[in-house]
């Protein structure tokens, strides 16, 4: 479950130190340069999210942890352990077990929960099946309305204020505890004297801080998400008119969070190709075409090692196609 923290800074508040050695720039020419900068940053009140096990929520009641819940499973589990027989019917040679003998026959491909509610539902209509399950069809027993041959009550398992609390996983936003980055940036751009065509590159470099977590550590650890080296290269062409660029993105391997049981998650390294042409038509209207994602490089999370898949998304190539305009 996922809620809000009301408790939590404003994130207007998130703040920074940051000590920069540099830029060393170098602008060789009309619209060149070439720069170098190295960053080192410490980050307060880091906006990540924590889990809290086992919490109540509203008040809520389950009826699964009810006395009917709670028989229910104690006596399907216990079938389940006797390897699932058949079990018949109470004084025709059945095994006693609260499992429908019907219920096998009309619906075999039901699991362990289903049959647990099968059983809840006959005790809530006041059928005791818990020394084994008769003809459960209202033509047998008149409590058993549900007007199927193979299951006793109506299909609803009532709750109550007396039920246990239902208990839940939450996350939530928090504002964790201070942490810093530090790297390398450096960027060129450089445009083809006397001709409309460029090429720029930039990439940053991350080197320190809290950006890596410990893929033997168990339980919570602190991690500034999201932040990892990345590039890109472009060529592009440009007149008063026409914008056309063409881009390699790059981003390497990032931690991006924490699965189940405090495990971090990483997103693979991608490569992603990207392609953006404009058509000025006046100061004041602009028609443009993106495309990103043009050679379908798809998206792929892990947990600790990349043999642990976590999470493929494929989402395709994305096109737009608009206007822009200065009203």
């Amino acid at each position: 479950m996922l809620r809000g923290n009301r408790q939590q800074e404003d994130s207007s508040k998130l703040s920074h130190q940051l000590s920069e050695f540099g830029p060393v720039e170098n602008y060789y020419g009309d619209g060149s340069f070439i720069a170098i900068n190295y960053f080192k940053k410490r980050i307060r009140d880091f906006v990540g999210n924590a889990t809290n096990l086992d919490q109540s929520f509203g008040g809520l009641t389950s009826p699964f942890l009810s006395e009917y819940g709670q028989q229910a499973q104690a006596c399907v589990n216990a079938w389940a352990a006797a390897g699932r027989p058949q079990t018949g019917f109470p004084g025709e040679g059945g095994t006693g077990d609260c499992v429908s003998q019907q219920f096998l026959w009309g619906q075999g491909w039901a699991i362990d929960q289903h049959h647990m509610f099968q059983v809840a539902s006959a005790l809530e209509a006041g059928v005791d099946v818990l020394n084994g399950a008769a003809y459960l069809d209202p033509g047998w027993n008149a409590n058993c309305r549900a007007g199927h041959w193979w299951v006793c009550g109506d299909g609803v398992i009532n709750g109550s204020d007396s039920d246990p609390l239902a208990l839940f996983d939450i996350t939530q936003p928090v504002n964790m505890e201070s942490g810093k980055v530090s790297g390398w940036e450096g960027s060129w751009q450089h445009f083809f004297s006397g001709t409309p065509f460029g090429v720029t590159m930039n990439y940053t470099r991350v080197n320190g801080g809290n950006v890596e977590p410990g893929l033997s550590t168990v339980g919570r650890q602190f991690v500034l998400t999201g932040l990892g080296d990345s590039g890109n290269a472009s060529v592009f062409f440009e007149n008063p008119k026409h914008t056309i660029r063409l881009s390699l993105n790059y981003r390497a391997e990032t931690a991006s969070g924490f699965a189940n049981y405090e495990q971090p998650v990483f997103v693979e390294a991608r490569r992603q190709v990207d392609f953006s042409y404009q058509y000025g038509y006046d100061n004041n209207l602009t028609v443009f075409l993106d495309a990103q994602n043009i050679l379908d490089e798809e998206t792929r999370l892990f947990v600790r090692y990349p043999e642990m898949l976590f999470l493929a998304q494929d989402h395709g190539p994305v096109f737009r196609l608009g206007v822009r305009a200065n009203l």
